[in-house]
């Protein structure tokens, strides 16, 4: 199963992926984070170190990761804008390291399927070259990476 990337509109970009796991399981990996830790570190000598939750309709998140070697660290912190367990996330986050801040605003929707879910993510931003920026930047292989790692974590839940 892959990460289809298409282009949303002059702003955005809509990532699907059809995921083995259901709605519910997914829906608990996004946001539980004891199941976060299990799947969101990047890899390439970056590990989640801090990973706080509070999993409900304008509740926040802070998670920080840190690389092995060079000791950077990026922070995301957020709010969930829209939360209804379990087909839909809508955040409002941060990003920061010590070279760049970033505002986005992201919604997971999570569609069951027959067997599965299918997993839409839609990630908004200010400009027309902010947005094709990032498409261009390798972020269709990330993804497809990192919602492989959450399908593979909450499999057996």
């Amino acid at each position: 199963m892959a990460t289809d990337l298409t282009l949303d509109g002059d702003l955005a970009l809509l990532l699907t992926r059809d995921c083995a796991a259901s709605a519910e399981a997914l829906f608990r990996g996004l946001t539980e984070p004891e199941l976060l830790k299990r799947w969101m570190a990047n890899g390439g000598g970056w590990s989640l170190v801090k990973c706080s939750v509070e999993a409900k309709e304008e509740g926040s998140f802070h998670y920080v990761w840190r690389h092995a070697k060079s000791r950077k660290s990026l922070s995301m912190k957020g709010l969930f804008v829209a939360f209804e367990r379990p087909t839909l996330l809508d955040i409002a986050q941060v990003v920061e390291d010590d070279d760049f801040l970033d505002e986005e605003w992201t919604t997971y929707r999570l569609e069951p399927l027959a067997q599965g879910t299918r997993l839409t993510l839609l990630q908004r931003y200010e400009t027309t070259e902010e947005r094709d920026e990032v498409a261009a930047s390798g972020v269709e292989k990330r993804t497809d990476e990192n919602l492989a790692r959450l399908d593979a974590a909450v499999a057996a839940l």
